[in-house]
């Protein structure tokens, strides 16, 4: 928020939001998921609508091609942002 405006863009969001596996536990130390969390919050830290203040001008976009895979934690992933854009496959 020192940065704002900002944007910050994660590609392949779906390795962020994976589904927690089970029987395994701890994980790799440097798997994209551990920081679903962290990210999770920060959204959730920038305030919206009347109440922002210039520190709150964070754009945060998300990018996925298998939003909808079986490894996805959908439910967290779709929380998380806000607003969803459908772009379907070129027609060609």
């Amino acid at each position: 928020q020192d940065m704002a405006p900002s944007v910050i863009y994660v590609d392949q969001v779906e390795l962020v939001y994976q589904a927690a596996k089970k029987g395994k536990k701890g994980g790799d130390a440097n798997a994209p998921s551990r920081i679903m969390k962290d990210l999770s919050a920060a959204i959730k830290q920038v305030k919206r609508g009347p109440e922002a203040t210039e520190q709150d001008r964070i754009l945060f976009i998300g990018c996925t091609s298998r939003p909808f895979d079986d490894t996805v934690n959908t439910k967290e992933l779709m929380a998380a942002f806000d607003e969803k854009v459908w772009v379907s496959y070129p027609e060609y």
